[in-house]
């Protein structure tokens, strides 16, 4: 009797077994979709942002892009990001290879920089980098030469969007990276020198609910107007110091925490590369590393809110995955 009730339970489980294999594979299936969506929209990305590119040179920058429609191709980019983001985080699957998902996402990506947004391009090829690193360390002589072609590349862009020369030869790009002022300098300097005139043009409220752009109104208080429109935009350390003592704190230590974590889920997946685990650590690094480096030039929430975002997903697809255990079991 105890014979043919083993045999009957372990029928049942593996009838259970397949058929839960079964429906796994039809939901990988489905999921694969996503991917292919993905990559008609950046194709797109890249193929709309080439089509502005050739506007550049027929008119001034700023004018070109005080029409709100060039940049409303963006959104192709950031829904294929979320597509892809959605499909690695729910997929069943985790041996997958980061080194080759962000370097398609760098590739689409260079739709940014084509159209004079230097900082998103960058963000995405140092995620690439990163990635790289990890299974093949890259020597520092080529990440030298890796950081001198990105300045002169970037050189050439703002270039191409002020329509006039700003350097005389490659050494004097390379000086002038270095020595000059930049539009983040320019964004921090407003927002310390003319502070009580800043909170008069946007109060916390307007902040909070993006009534008026925090950089346009540094731009205001200093006096610097473009008469095609357009300006410095904003920048991570200007708006920490537009909550006075108390913001800098508060934000120093908040990012100051996601770095120490960051640098430890680092030295887990460097020393445990192997383990299945690191695969949700793998993720996390994707959907933060882009974030951490553009940094300066984004929002004083951008990095910590993302980052919240991103871990509370993977905790909830980890935790949802070992509940469907779970369940599962308790059926069997």
């Amino acid at each position: 009797f105890s014979y043919s009730l083993t045999l009957h339970f372990a029928d049942k489980f593996s009838n259970y077994s397949l058929q839960n294999d079964s429906y796994e594979f039809e939901f990988n299936r489905y999921l694969k979709l996503l991917v292919y969506i993905y990559i008609l929209l950046g194709i797109l990305f890249l193929y709309y942002s080439y089509q502005k590119m050739t506007l550049l040179g027929s008119l001034s920058y700023f004018e070109i892009t005080a029409d709100n429609n060039f940049y409303r191709h963006l959104f192709l980019f950031f829904l294929a990001k979320q597509l892809l983001t959605l499909y690695i985080l729910v997929e069943s699957n985790k041996n997958k290879n980061f080194i080759l998902i962000s370097l398609i996402l760098f590739i689409f990506s260079i739709g940014f920089i084509l159209i004079g947004l230097r900082g998103y391009t960058i963000a995405y090829l140092i995620t690439f980098l990163f990635f790289l690193n990890l299974r093949f360390k890259i020597n520092f002589i080529y990440l030298s030469i890796i950081a001198f072609v990105l300045i002169y590349i970037a050189a050439i862009v703002i270039e191409f969007r002020l329509g006039y020369k700003l350097y005389d030869n490659v050494g004097d790009i390379i000086i002038k990276t270095f020595f000059s002022q930049g539009a983040s300098f320019e964004v921090i300097y407003g927002s310390v020198t003319y502070q009580e005139d800043l909170k008069q043009c946007i109060s916390y409220s307007d902040y909070f609910n993006k009534v008026i752009p925090f950089g346009d109104c540094v731009d205001k208080v200093r006096g610097v107007f473009f008469a095609e429109g357009g300006g410095f935009g904003s920048a991570f350390l200007a708006e920490i110091l537009y909550f006075s003592y108390f913001g800098v704190l508060l934000f120093s230590f908040l990012i100051g925490l996601i770095l120490a974590i960051l640098d430890k889920l680092y030295l887990k997946i460097r020393d445990e590369e192997k383990q299945e685990k690191t695969y949700f650590i793998y993720l996390l690094f994707f959907l933060s590393i882009p974030n951490l480096i553009y940094l300066g030039r984004s929002s004083a929430f951008d990095l910590i809110s993302k980052f919240i975002i991103s871990t509370l997903a993977i905790f909830f697809v980890i935790n949802l995955w070992k509940l469907f255990q779970i369940l599962t079991k308790e059926k069997l």
